[in-house]
C-alpha cells in the first residue's frame, strides 16, 4: 500500500498506485541525514523565533498592565482632588472694626432683611394663588357635565 505524503496531491498518489514505476526513488542515507540536519536547524530557528515573539508579547502585556494601573491611580487621584476643591466655604461671620464700616454693614443687613421679607411675601402670595387655582379647577370638574353625542 502506498502512503500519501504531505507534499503530494491525491492525483499523483493515484497515478503512482496505478503505475508503481513512477514512484520517486528513495534517497541515499547521506542525503537523508543531511535533510534531517537541515530540518532540525530550521526547527531550532523557528523555536527561537517563537520564543522571541512570546517574550515580546509578555513584555507588551506587562507594560499594558502597568499603564492601566497607573491610569486608574491617576484617575482616582484626580477625582479625589476634584472632590476636595469643589466644596464651597460659606461663612456668615463678619468682623467690623471701624465705626464707619459698622454703619454700612448695618445698612446692608437691613437691606438683606427687607429683600428676604419681600421674597417670603411673594412666596406666600404664590402659594395662596395656587390653592385658589386648585379649588377653582376642582369646582369646575364637579359642575361640568359631559354628554356624548354619537
Amino acid at each position: 500500500m502506498v502512503s500519501l505524503s504531505l507534499g503530494s496531491s491525491p492525483a499523483i498518489s493515484v497515478s503512482i498506485a496505478l503505475n508503481p514505476a513512477q514512484a520517486p526513488q528513495p534517497q541515499s542515507v547521506q542525503e537523508l541525514l543531511g535533510e534531517n540536519r537541515r530540518l532540525k536547524m530550521t526547527l531550532n530557528l523557528m523555536a527561537m523565533e517563537v520564543a522571541k515573539a512570546k517574550a515580546n508579547n509578555d513584555a507588551s502585556n506587562a507594560h499594558c498592565t502597568i499603564m492601566t494601573r497607573a491610569a486608574t491611580t491617576a484617575k482616582d487621584d484626580l477625582d479625589r482632588q476634584k472632590r476636595t476643591t469643589r466644596r464651597a466655604v460659606k461663612t456668615s461671620a463678619h468682623y467690623v472694626a471701624h465705626p464707619a464700616i459698622k454703619a454700612e454693614w448695618n445698612a446692608s443687613q437691613l437691606d438683606k432683611a427687607w429683600h428676604a421679607k419681600e421674597a417670603a411675601e411673594m412666596e406666600a402670595q404664590k402659594a395662596t394663588e395656587e390653592v385658589l387655582r386648585e379649588a377653582r379647577i376642582q369646582l369646575e370638574i364637579q359642575i361640568r357635565t359631559f354628554s356624548s353625542e354619537f
